[in-house]
C-alpha cells in the first residue's frame, strides 16, 4: 500500500485550501492511498511534521494542498531524499502548478494525476 503524508493549508486561496485539503482526502481513500495528516496550526510547526515525516521515511510521497508557498514547504522537506512531492493547486497565483503543468482549483483531476504519477516520478 501506497502512504502519502499530507500538509493542508485552509487558508490558501482564500479558504480554498480547507474544502480542497477535505476533497483531497476523500480522493486519495477513493484510490486507496493511506494518507497521514501532516497539517498544523502553523506552517513552521507543518514544515517540521513534513521533515520528520520524510527523515524517518513513514511516507512514500509528500502532498501539499495550498499554493506556491505550500509547494515550497514540500519541496523543501523532500529536498535531500528521494520522497516526491506533489501538489494539490489550490492558491491564488498557482505559478508552480502552471509551469509543472498541473491541474489547478480541481481536486479530482490533481489527485488523479498524482495517482498516475506513483511509481513514475520525474526529477525537476
Amino acid at each position: 500500500m501506497t502512504t502519502f503524508g499530507i500538509v493542508i493549508n485552509p487558508t490558501s486561496g482564500r479558504g480554498k485550501g480547507k474544502v480542497f485539503g477535505e476533497q483531497a482526502l476523500a480522493e486519495f481513500a477513493k484510490h486507496a492511498i493511506e494518507i497521514i495528516d501532516l497539517s498544523a496550526e502553523n506552517f513552521k510547526q507543518a514544515a517540521k511534521n513534513a521533515k520528520e515525516a520524510v527523515e524517518k521515511k513513514i511516507i512514500d510521497g509528500l502532498v501539499v494542498v495550498g499554493g506556491d508557498g505550500m509547494f515550497h514547504l514540500g519541496v523543501n522537506a523532500v529536498v535531500k531524499s528521494n520522497i516526491p512531492v506533489g501538489l494539490i493547486a489550490a492558491g491564488t497565483g498557482n505559478d508552480s502548478a502552471r509551469a509543472l503543468g498541473l491541474p489547478i482549483h480541481n481536486v479530482v483531476e490533481g489527485v488523479a494525476a498524482l495517482v498516475a504519477k506513483i511509481g513514475k516520478t520525474r526529477k525537476v
